[in-house]
């Protein structure tokens, strides 16, 4: 279903004021039909108010702060248009797990067109829109004003040839303006001819009379002449009327306020009608010097630019009225106060209103208000210190490093971590020990956090355990013990923990505190990374590059570097990058690889973790594509599509998951291009730009993405986008790079708020604006780009015009970032730490440093 709301999110100043005015003269133009028999000064008011409005609604957009209000985005879009672009290169290797993938017959590749070289004027006027329209209302509007300057200088010739009046009838003009409460000298005058009469000047009033009322007019018909035009000017009409003319002349190609202008009049006219008629004290009387007026109207039209006191078109319209009798008494004030009240509400109401997309909200955590933790029942607060230590201890396996989820989440859990240690609860314990340890949210106090380890061993916490060895073989705040460190590191691991099996591999491997002893060392190592632990992947695979443990085994140290990827390990994402090509993982999703242990020159290892069995059922075969209907192949692409969004959201590489999932899924993406679905375009997009299953073609590769952008795949428009910035396959056309980043970033792109961020920041294309740029940030941020967390972390960490320097802030931005295994962040973390130390293995087995890493 539309939502016609979507259309407006993110306009820009003049679309946005134009949107708003549309609003206000709606809003008006019911009032004025629900006024209509109403006393006409309601009328008048509420037209000249909506006057002024329209004047200062420009100032109050400009001016007042933004008051947001989210559109959420329509949840089941209309399917989209597909644009099949033909796939010419099949896979050069196809080969699934547990049976091979025969690759599909393809057709014949579509013909590129090249783009036309020759003037295009559809796509000048296109380009060029915006300063066409401002053109063709600039020359419309100085028409307008010619006219009504041509007016004037008529109107001032007519009132030089005309006289002065008698002194009888000024002496009449001047009665009536003192009963009626005119306090502003008027001027009265007379013209040659049989015209109407009217009212001219702002600031000086004149009343011009024909030369016919002073011969045929007796003296009611007189006053009740001098009487309406006394009526104008006592409010300020002639004023009113010129701006009404001048905002309608604006305001020209408005549909709603063509009759602005007349309406107007119209509701001043009824006003001095009905002040004019209780002047002379009889409706009766008052019609017939209108009928007299009327009459002259067929002998000489009125003079352009004055008031005159009736139009022919109104006649019998006026006439009604007055014989219906017009009430104009004075409003009670009051009620005027109220009613502009209610219009100056209206009016900010509408200048700080601004429509924004939706961010998607986050799934609620399950987690205990930690405002009061000392309220919380033990077993409340125990399971929610045993959650957290479980994932403290999963990121420290994946990413090496104890700190980031402490520094992630310490602003919000340390009460709660405090008032676990507290009631001696050891999850509790750990957890504050590391907050001690390395200055998260806690002062680094070795003695505060050596005294909690040693409360929760003695309680059997394993996690305690390894961090004391740490401690141990460092000498933090205790003599150092090697040897009671060992031991500390085999009583981990036997009780589990992947971390101290990493830990013994790595001294066995470079005879830290222990003889060195390689079998000893691969042995530990691969428990370690048979019970899961990435980083111990990593470590294992470049020890088969390097040959370290043993003979050289290239397909062995993908497939590790390949699980430490896939699992976020952020070394085992960046080796993966760096080695290019394809990484020989053939496992499907849910299949568990078994243990290559048999492989191993030195045996299988002693005490070896039990595997979960691999149920054959659970191995997903990749089904054939051509015998797929079009829903179910769209929904295994469109799956695959999210997920590699997903994994280059988190670790900021696309390109990780297509080395880890193309040789057994590139025949459903190829197939899905070439049926014209855009997420089997942009998968195969990638495809060429890592250049797995294809050559370099960089043609190809940006007529996929733009093919997927069309079709509304915010993925496509950011690769089009990006494709356009670099000039790849394309001319570079830096503002259609932007232009297609923000319809990303409008769609919920993460990765397009983050460039239009980047725009903001550099003042690239746009002017600089760091506000805008900081909004765009905290926005791509909140949708889940690692990248924009750890621009974040960067700008806080040095401070300047777009945040104050906070290295607080900064180490928990980088911290998020480094969660999702965001390899830049988590490289800027280590290098922020206390003590400035590396992890061992970091750059290779045979690069380790002389001791261990601390907490």
């Amino acid at each position: 279903m539309f939502n016609w709301a979507e259309t407006m999110v993110g306009l820009s100043y003049v679309p946005a004021l134009l949107l708003k005015a549309t609003v206000l003269l709606g809003c008006v133009w019911c009032a004025h039909k629900a006024l209509c028999r109403c006393n006409p000064r309601w009328r008048v008011l509420l037209w000249r108010a909506t006057l002024v409005a329209l004047i200062v609604l420009p100032v109050a957009e400009w001016a007042l702060p933004r008051f947001e209000v989210a559109v959420v985005q329509n949840s089941t879009p209309p399917p989209p248009v597909r644009v099949p672009v033909m796939i010419d290169s099949p896979l050069a290797m196809v080969e699934t797990y547990p049976q091979p993938l025969t690759p599909m017959p393809l057709t014949e590749p579509l013909p590129i067109e090249r783009p036309s070289q020759s003037f295009n004027v559809w796509a000048w006027i296109a380009d060029h829109f915006g300063l066409m329209a401002y053109m063709v209302w600039t020359s419309v509007l100085l028409m307008f004003l010619a006219g009504i300057a041509r007016a004037w200088h008529n109107l001032r010739a007519l009132i030089a040839r005309s006289v002065a009046a008698p002194a009888e009838v000024r002496s009449l003009a001047k009665r009536v303006a003192n009963e009626l409460g005119v306090r502003v000298q008027t001027e009265v005058r007379v013209v040659e001819g049989r015209g109407s009469p009217f009212l001219t000047g702002i600031r000086q009033p004149v009343i011009v009379l024909p030369a016919r009322c002073l011969v045929d007019s007796d003296t009611v018909q007189l006053r009740a002449v001098l009487a309406h035009e006394m009526a104008h000017v006592k409010t300020w009409d002639p004023f009113w009327m010129a701006f009404a003319r001048v905002t309608a002349s604006l305001l020209w190609f408005h549909p709603l306020a063509w009759r602005l202008r007349s309406v107007h009049n119209s509701a001043c006219e009824d006003v001095c009608d009905g002040v004019a008629a209780a002047y002379l004290g009889s409706f009766e009387s008052y019609s017939k010097a209108l009928a007299r007026e009327a009459l002259a109207l067929f002998e000489a039209q009125p003079v352009p630019g004055g008031v005159p006191m009736l139009h022919s078109a109104e006649i019998v319209h006026r006439l009604r009225k007055i014989q219906r009798g017009i009430q104009a008494n004075p409003l009670a004030r009051r009620w005027v106060a109220a009613s502009l009240l209610a219009g100056l509400t209206l009016l900010v109401t509408l200048g700080s209103l601004q429509l924004v997309q939706a961010q998607p909200k986050a799934t609620p955590e399950a987690t205990p208000s930690v405002s009061s933790p000392a309220t919380l029942p033990d077993e409340i607060l125990l399971k929610w210190a045993q959650n957290d230590a479980a994932e403290c201890k999963e990121s420290r396996d994946r990413l090496g490093l104890p700190d980031v989820y402490l520094i992630a989440r310490e602003k919000d859990r340390l009460p709660l971590w405090r008032e676990a240690a507290q009631r001696g609860m050891p999850e509790g314990q750990v957890l504050l020990a590391l907050c001690h340890a390395h200055g998260a949210g806690a002062e680094n106090d070795p003695l505060t956090q050596n005294s909690l380890l040693q409360a929760a061993i003695a309680q059997g916490d394993v996690s305690a355990m390894y961090y004391y060895a740490n401690v141990l073989f460092q000498g933090d705040g205790v003599t150092p013990d090697i040897a009671a460190a060992v031991g500390l590191y085999v009583k981990a691991a036997a009780a589990g923990d992947r971390a101290a099996m990493w830990q013994l591999g790595s001294l066995y491997g470079n005879g830290h505190g222990v003889q060195k002893d390689l079998a000893q060392s691969h042995r530990w190592l691969e428990m370690s990374a048979i019970a899961g632990a990435p980083y111990a992947m990593f470590q294992l695979g470049q020890a088969y590059f390097s040959g370290d443990l043993g003979p050289q085994d290239e397909a062995l140290a993908r497939k590790w570097i390949a699980q430490a990827a896939e699992l976020g390990c952020p070394f085992g994402i960046e080796r993966l990058r760096q080695l290019g090509g394809h990484a020989p993982y053939m496992y499907p999703p849910e299949f568990v690889p078994p243990s290559d242990v048999a492989r191993s020159p030195f045996g299988p290892p002693k005490e070896t973790p039990e595997l979960p069995a691999v149920d054959p059922a659970a191995t997903r075969e990749a089904p054939s594509p051509a015998s797929l209907s079009d829903a179910d192949l769209i929904a295994e692409v469109e799956a695959d599509e999210q997920a590699c969004r997903e994994c280059r959201d988190r670790t900021g590489y696309s390109k990780v998951y297509i080395q880890l999932h193309a040789s057994w899924r590139l025949p459903l993406w190829q197939e899905a291009a070439n049926r014209g679905m855009a997420a089997g375009q942009v998968m195969v997009g990638l495809c060429y730009t890592a250049m797995i299953g294809f050559g370099k073609d960089d043609v190809k590769r940006t007529e996929l993405f733009k093919a997927a952008a069309e079709q509304g795949d915010p993925t496509g428009m950011h690769n089009y986008a990006s494709s356009l910035q670099g000039g790849i396959g394309v001319e570079p056309d830096l503002q259609e790079a932007f232009n297609w980043w923000k319809k990303a970033a409008d769609l919920g792109e993460p990765s397009g708020m983050w460039h239009i961020a980047e725009f903001y920041r550099r003042g690239q294309y746009v002017e600089r604006d760091t506000d805008t740029a900081l909004d765009w940030y905290l926005r791509a941020a909140d949708a889940g780009s690692a990248e924009a967390k750890y621009q974040l972390g960067l700008a806080f960490m040095a401070g300047g015009d777009m945040v104050p320097r906070s290295v607080a802030d900064g180490r928990r931005w980088l911290a998020m970032a480094a969660e999702g295994g965001f390899p830049k962040a988590v490289n800027s973390l280590r290098e922020t730490r206390q003590g400035q130390e590396e992890h061992n293995g970091l750059l290779g087995f045979g690069a380790a440093t002389e001791t261990p890493p601390r907490l």
